[in-house]
């Protein structure tokens, strides 16, 4: 791999829906719904992304040519002479007629390693400047049960109720309170800790 050539990568969130024409009959036969995690960069750093209960199948395309790798947390998806063929043919490198795309069993989930040039489209641009009671809340959507988000809320002077209704205006949420693609990736690299935010708690907390 030529390190040399690294390129910061960035992360966003896209509806499986809208991933590339080749990927979408492979995301549908392997059953994933949810939306996919687009990693942008020049270089596919793909080592250490499974876990031992997890079979990640990895779909190389370059220039209409899809080859096909597997592997476990037992087993590296390098490990035979084979994949380590494919592997090198590929060097980790990207470019703008080749991309990876990762399926994951456990859990069903894929993520999708594209060079910038070619996904450009896909970053986020023009998001509303949203405020740190917003960005919290957005974090509590992401990561609590819907159950404890109000208590959470609160716990630092924060309005629930009120702030999920300025983010369902904005598109950030769903009428269910779930955060969707584009509040995802309004806080994908960010800490939305309120510590961070500089939301303090209340007294007794």
């Amino acid at each position: 791999m030529k390190v040399g050539k690294f390129l910061k990568e960035s992360v966003v969130f896209i509806p499986s829906k809208d991933a590339p024409d080749w990927a979408i009959p492979i995301l549908k036969k392997r059953g994933i719904k949810s939306d996919i995690k687009v990693v942008v960069s020049e270089i596919a750093d793909i080592a250490g992304v499974w876990h031992e209960a997890d079979v990640v199948t990895y779909y190389m395309y370059d220039n209409g040519t899809i080859k096909v790798a597997t592997g476990s947390g037992k087993a590296g998806p390098w490990s035979t002479r084979s994949e380590k063929a494919i592997y090198s043919g590929f060097s980790g490198e990207l470019s703008k007629s080749r991309a990876i795309l990762a399926v994951h069993s456990y859990p069903k989930s894929a993520r999708l390693y594209v060079h910038p040039e070619s996904m450009a489209k896909l970053l986020p641009t023009n998001q509303d400047d949203l405020s740190n009671e917003e960005l919290f809340v957005l974090g509590l959507c992401s990561g609590l049960k819907s159950a404890y988000r109000r208590e959470e809320a609160a716990k630092y002077n924060v309005n629930y109720d009120s702030i999920l209704s300025l983010l369902l205006t904005k598109g950030y949420v769903n009428k269910n309170g779930s955060i969707n693609v584009t509040g995802k990736n309004a806080i994908v690299g960010k800490d939305v800790s309120p510590y961070k935010l500089g939301l303090k708690p209340k007294y007794g907390y």
